[in-house]
């Protein structure tokens, strides 16, 4: 079945919203920051006991236990600095490397960390900070289970694994921008951890001092510009970190720096702001090359909004292509794992609509039906929506939708159900070979003559379809 993420009406609202307005970084030109680089470095093996296990895909988690009603506040571990409503300061020493030191915390939840003198040497060595635990954690590799977090930063070892900004949740965790050879040499990080609930993931926005422009004593240079790196899908999980229980931290044992962790109660970016990190637009230029489509800071896109679609003669066709090789020449080209979604007007005059992917093809459909009178992209201009994601065997699956037929509207992701869908790859039990991963690549549009046209491309890095 259909891999689904659960949204809440805030988050479906926002995503709408932005899909008008162009998010910050995915300009026309279809350019985003990649926040991803690295995801797939292995986890060291056999590094001693100060070691910290890589959040690579995920551990298998626990029950983390019930869960405490009433906020406790605490006095920190060692040098704790004055506590305040808004902020606590806590200062960790090498003499208590390798333990999880409670740390002191602001009145309310804690929604914002700064450390300063953050320092993890190429030894495997590494500091983290963890929520959600009702106990100092049993070591550096403890699973993560029900609304526990952690935000490592792991210094790697020479001439690998690279050092890495890591953050895990319930068992779904992610890397943080690029090589984070920053680690090696102290330096000063804050980041959001905004709460999540049931039906959206956290959000972690991770920020280096003097990286972009960010300065972590400046709240005003703390924007989606400036990021370092962000994770706010977490692979579809959900749920709220718990914010209740204490927060720990722990530095590695034989590190000679003292980080100075900082705890506050207020995030450097609204929930409303960090979700425009969620979706991005490109518009369309009026001509027959291809075109890049931003990819939405959050992640790879698994929606996509395609607006304006019109083919006013014959033999007119666009094609969004998904997996792609940079700098793409000639007519699109079928490949491994390659999806590509063609439609427009036949040389008969006929609306066509098929899909292709790992070398494969789907007949070509007349949407939404062979003799509808409102037919796709040759009766007037076309919006139509597609979500592209994988099931829990990493094959693709998809779905396909058009405003105005079988009740669907793609700018209300309300509507775009199994019922509205005029085709889902799950439902066709003839195309089997949609058994396979999505190719890693960039994702384009193109048009083959000048009577094909749209309008602009909405990415989200969330699927819409419910």
């Amino acid at each position: 079945m259909m891999l689904r993420y659960q949204r809440s009406p805030l988050l479906v609202s926002l995503l709408v919203a932005l899909g008008t307005v162009a998010a910050p970084g995915c300009g026309d030109d279809g350019s985003s920051p990649a926040v991803d680089a690295g995801a797939d470095a292995a986890p060291p093996t056999d590094v001693g006991v100060d070691a910290e296990v890589l959040v690579d895909g995920g551990p298998d988690h626990s029950d983390a236990g019930d869960r405490d009603d009433a906020m406790i506040v605490v006095d920190g571990g060692s040098d704790a600095g004055e506590l305040d409503p808004t902020r606590c300061t806590t200062t960790l020493t090498p003499a208590e490397g390798g333990s999880f030191v409670e740390l002191c915390r602001p009145a309310a939840p804690v929604r914002h960390v700064r450390i300063e003198g953050l320092l993890a040497p190429a030894v495997h060595a590494s500091t983290q900070v963890v929520f959600g635990f009702e106990a100092p954690p049993a070591g550096p590799q403890v699973d993560l289970g029900e609304g526990q977090l952690r935000v490592l930063f792991y210094g790697g070892s020479t001439p690998a694994p690279p050092p890495q900004a890591q953050v895990g949740f319930a068992g779904a965790g992610a890397t943080l921008g690029a090589r984070a050879t920053f680690l090696h040499t102290p330096s000063t990080v804050c980041f959001d951890v905004q709460d999540g609930d049931a039906e959206t993931a956290p959000y972690v926005v991770l920020w280096l001092d003097g990286h972009a422009g960010a300065d972590c004593h400046d709240r005003a240079t703390l924007t989606l510009e400036s990021v370092y790196g962000l994770e706010l899908v977490f692979g579809g999980a959900t749920g709220a970190v718990d914010k209740m229980r204490p927060v720990y931290a722990r530095q590695a044992s034989g590190v000679e720096a003292s980080p100075v962790v900082t705890l506050f109660d207020t995030p450097a970016l609204d929930v409303e702001t960090t979700a425009g990190a969620l979706g991005c637009e490109t518009t369309w230029t009026e001509d027959t090359e291809w075109q890049s489509v931003c990819a939405p800071r959050a992640g790879r896109a698994r929606h996509y909004r395609l607006e304006g679609i019109e083919a006013t003669a014959n033999n007119a066709y666009f094609y969004l292509v998904v997996g792609e090789e940079p700098a793409p020449a000639g007519n699109p080209a079928q490949g491994q794992g390659k999806l590509i979604l063609t439609g427009g007007r036949s040389a008969s005059g006929q609306s066509w609509t098929w899909f292709r992917f790992d070398g494969s093809s789907t007949t070509q459909f007349r949407f939404p039906t062979p003799d509808s009178d409102t037919p796709l992209y040759t009766s007037g201009p076309t919006t139509i929506c597609l979500d592209v994601d994988a099931d829990p065997e990493g094959d693709v699956m998809l779905r396909f939708w058009a405003t105005g037929a079988g009740g669907a509207d793609c700018e209300d992701p309300e509507t775009l159900t199994s019922a509205t869908a005029l085709y889902e790859s799950e439902a066709d039990a003839e195309a089997t070979w949609w058994a396979a991963p999505l190719a890693e690549g960039e994702t384009f549009v193109k048009v083959n003559d000048t009577a094909a046209r749209l309008v602009r491309v909405f990415a989200s890095a969330l699927p819409l379809g419910r």
